[in-house]
């Protein structure tokens, strides 16, 4: 032992008398050596190698209004669309154009909820909710968050839509984007409600039942005709993950959630912007092809809980200097469902937070590289 010490002691002497000798110098040296070796160890550490993480469903999210406030699911049921529930009603201006956060940003503060089998919408100005559709199957996997408790709040407009669905429904035509949709008219009780609750004149509109609705996806990505999408923007699902929203938010003035990226699936396990790189990942037991990444707006930068933009936090631009291209903003994969499985009409596709993520195909670096 002392033949390790006694050199050790004289080592340590030796280097208290060149500091006393040269301190500036020596603290140069030290420096000039020491930072590059940590940052090698730190590496190390981090970065283990041979080591690899389960990559895993963090989170599952629908937003049954479109441009309006989420629900957090424990799992979600997948249709020739989607998600079940999501982006099936749309709200219309007066020049029959589709509503959203990007010009109505208090559009945020419209909150789906279950009401026990109810799909309902609140709004704090509102001393009413709203009621939706019956949805069951909904109510067994939402989060106990989005829950009310029956009789905390009147309840209108289910005896209206109720009688609505008996009799033939009126049809209208709601532009999104460059895309006229044919969709459902709901009720003057609907379009008062969600007038009063916006200060501004609404016509409150709900997606065609499953079968009638007909919107292909039209982007030359996908070159299936037979692929449509709901109400959404251009996408069935929205894929996100963790680490990828984190790297935004350390680089703002204030922490935001990860509600301002509106996914449908939440992943964990990767690095930042992994998902970039990937074709084809497997859910669970559900398949689904990684299209495209999503260009973001400026939705990113409304604050959920206030229905405003928020000033001291701007993720798209943040997003646009360092994880962009050609000027426009990236954050997350659009997806659709493999067509080989939703060709099975007997087969019920969920997926459920915890399931196993695994990427099946890469995407060519030279498409999918950007900046950083």
């Amino acid at each position: 032992m002392d033949r390790i010490i006694s050199p050790l002691k004289d080592a340590i002497q030796w280097l208290g008398d060149q500091f006393n000798k040269h301190p500036l110098g020596f603290t140069l040296v030290a420096l000039s050596f020491g930072v590059p070796a940590l940052r090698i160890v730190r590496g190390y550490i981090a970065k283990p190698r041979g080591l690899k993480f389960d990559i895993v469903v963090s989170s599952l999210h629908v937003y049954p209004i479109k441009s309006g406030a989420g629900l957090s699911l424990k799992s979600a049921t997948l249709d020739p669309y989607g998600f079940a529930w999501d982006r099936r009603f749309v709200l219309m201006d007066k020049n029959e154009t589709f509503m959203s956060q990007r010009a109505t940003p208090k559009m945020a503060k419209l909150q789906t909820a279950l009401l026990g089998n109810d799909l309902v919408v609140v709004h704090d100005k509102m001393p009413t909710a709203l009621f939706l559709a019956h949805a069951p199957e909904l109510a067994q996997s939402v989060d106990p968050q989005h829950i009310l408790t029956p009789g905390s709040v009147p309840l209108v407009g289910r005896d209206e839509l109720e009688a609505a669905n008996v009799a033939p429904r009126r049809t209208a035509t709601v532009k999104i984007w460059d895309t006229p949709v044919s969709v459902l008219r709901t009720t003057n009780t609907h379009n008062s409600w969600f007038s009063e609750a916006l200060q501004q004149e609404v016509t409150f509109l709900q997606m065609k039942q499953a079968g009638e609705h007909k919107r292909p996806i039209i982007d030359r990505a996908v070159p299936d005709t037979d692929a449509h999408v709901t109400l959404a923007d251009g996408f069935p699902i929205l894929l996100v993950s963790v680490a990828s929203a984190y790297d935004v938010t350390t680089r703002l003035n204030a922490p935001i959630s990860m509600a301002r990226f509106r996914p449908n699936i939440v992943v964990q396990g990767t690095p930042p912007f992994e998902e970039d790189a990937w074709s084809q990942v497997q859910v669970g037991s559900t398949i689904l092809d990684v299209v495209k990444p999503c260009a973001r707006c400026t939705m990113p930068c409304v604050d959920p809980l206030t229905g405003k933009k928020d000033p001291w936090a701007q993720p798209s631009k943040i997003m646009e200097q360092y994880h962009g291209v050609g000027g426009a903003t990236y954050m997350g994969q659009n997806c659709i469902q493999q067509r080989n499985q939703q060709s099975q009409p007997n087969r019920v596709w969920k997926i459920q937070c915890g399931d196993l993520v695994q990427v099946l195909g890469l995407k060519c670096d030279a498409v999918t590289k950007l900046s950083h």
